[in-house]
């Protein structure tokens, strides 16, 4: 009769602490690299991202792409961390260190190309600015001749020097709903676009009209011509017509 109260007492105490700690086991615990491992989705992103940040670059967005580009390096470092900390049951260690890869290096490179853009387009920005500037001047004084000879040769052919001082005279520089012009000036963005053999510039400027310094936002692009100065081939104070339309004044 003695035997079964042995036996029980030998038994695991499944109902005391001898279980009661499993419950804070991992639920990976005991896989190792030769077992199941999860690919990390973060590694993944990284490495798309990369790819993804590295399309502004084409398309000469380099600040956007270096922004991006950043954001991307934090994901993979991220990944990297993450899978280092998971004892094996996270992959994809590769795929974060090539979205690193990617990341820091477009990064650099995004940040060099808008630098060194800035420095070679910082000539020409000082032109173009001193040309707005310099066709207000113009415009407040009345030498309308003088201004009209700041416009690009494709301006002047569709607009005759008398239609060009009577529109700039007597709708502009005297605007019957706006004032008079006091000044124009540049605000120094200026973004510029190789069309064809030409280069343009398009850049916004401020219209000050009045006593009371009434502004308006307006948009010229200018054109370089064959001898290295920058003029005004067209502007919102007074756009060209289409080709084939009549007439280049109302």
């Amino acid at each position: 009769m003695s035997e079964p109260s042995s036996q029980a007492a030998a038994a695991p105490d499944l109902a005391g602490g001898s279980i009661s700690h499993l419950h804070k086991m991992s639920v990976t615990a005991g896989v190792t690299t030769e077992g199941y491992a999860a690919l990390s989705g973060l590694a993944v992103g990284s490495l798309v991202m990369g790819a993804v940040s590295l399309l502004p670059l084409f398309l000469e967005g380099y600040w956007i792409s270096a922004g991006l580009c950043l954001l991307t390096a934090v994901v993979a470092a991220v990944s990297l961390v993450r899978i280092a900390r998971s004892r094996g049951t996270l992959a994809g260690r590769m795929l974060a260190w090539a979205g690193l890869a990617l990341g820091v290096g477009g990064a650099a490179v995004g940040a060099w190309q808008a630098l060194s853009e800035g420095t070679r387009d910082r000539p020409d920005i000082q032109r173009v600015n001193a040309t707005i500037d310099q066709l207000g001047q113009l415009l407040v004084s009345g030498e309308y001749e003088k201004a009209y000879g700041l416009f690009h040769g494709s301006y002047r052919e569709q607009v005759p020097l008398a239609a060009f001082v009577e529109h700039w005279k007597n709708r502009v520089a005297n605007s019957p709903r706006m004032g008079r012009l006091s000044r124009i000036e540049g605000t120094g963005r200026v973004q510029f676009v190789q069309q064809g053999a030409m280069r343009l510039a398009a850049t916004k400027t401020i219209v000050r009209f009045g006593a009371r310094e009434w502004s308006e936002r307006m948009t010229f692009v200018l054109a370089m011509e064959s001898d290295g100065q920058w003029r005004i081939a067209n502007t919102e104070l007074h756009p060209l017509r289409p080709p084939g339309a009549k007439g280049a004044e109302e």
